[in-house]
């Protein structure tokens, strides 16, 4: 099991939600994010202060109990996107997961982390659109 599951765990149950943050920030975001989009972590950490730190504990102590033994059974398309940087599903778990859904197919977006949608915004629409657009056809 990776390392971060426990930091976020020790820092989830001190009940605070800028020790949260601060643990977790460069496990959700690239560092080149951190430094470029100094306003969207602000806003980011303000909603680290809505959680419900319990019910995250609660969802991290059972991160170590997941297994995903079925997933060849999955018969719809899927598409699997990961940020290069991701730390929290890195690209080698997503792919190795990819290559258990017969229908699946996977696509690493350079330079970004786990917060795909929120760093590379205009490259995950284009990936997600194409994918949409290849099940028309």
């Amino acid at each position: 099991m990776p390392i971060w599951p426990g930091a976020w765990l020790a820092a989830a149950r001190s009940g605070d939600p800028e020790l949260f943050f601060a643990v977790s920030l460069l496990d959700i975001f690239s560092p080149d994010y951190v430094r470029d989009h100094p306003r969207a972590i602000e806003a980011s950490r303000r909603q680290f202060h809505k959680l419900n730190l319990t019910s995250v504990v609660h969802l991290l102590e059972r991160f170590g109990e997941l297994e995903l033994p079925h997933l060849d059974r999955i018969h719809a398309r899927v598409l699997l996107l990961c940020g290069e940087l991701d730390a929290l599903k890195p690209s080698h778990v997503m792919q190795a997961m990819a290559q258990r859904i017969p229908q699946a197919e996977f696509l690493t977006v350079p330079g970004a982390g786990h917060a795909l949608s929120l760093e590379k915004p205009e490259e995950f629409m284009t990936a997600c659109l194409g994918f949409l657009a290849k099940q028309e056809a």
